[in-house]
């Protein structure tokens, strides 16, 4: 797990802790944004997506075929 949060924004590192709690599962981003980001479920997705696409560039995170992300490494351990 990750555990140097320094190199990301604040959004990124809530976002990464987040996804280290939830083990190997894809998490949607409407269920990102509603956790992390504290958004009703209308602007949830909105508020993660950006932030998800990017760290999916970098990758850091993986997406599945329904959207959803976690972190690349996590498979391969």
């Amino acid at each position: 797990m990750m555990s140097d949060y320094a190199l990301f924004s604040d959004k990124e590192a809530a976002i990464l802790r987040y996804l280290d709690s939830t083990g190997n599962r894809f998490v949607s981003p409407t269920e990102i944004g509603m956790i992390v980001g504290q958004k009703r479920k209308g602007a949830a997705s909105s508020w993660a997506c950006p932030v998800l696409i990017r760290l999916t560039k970098q990758q850091i995170l993986e997406s599945d075929f329904k959207g959803k992300y976690r972190h690349r490494f996590l498979e391969e351990e």
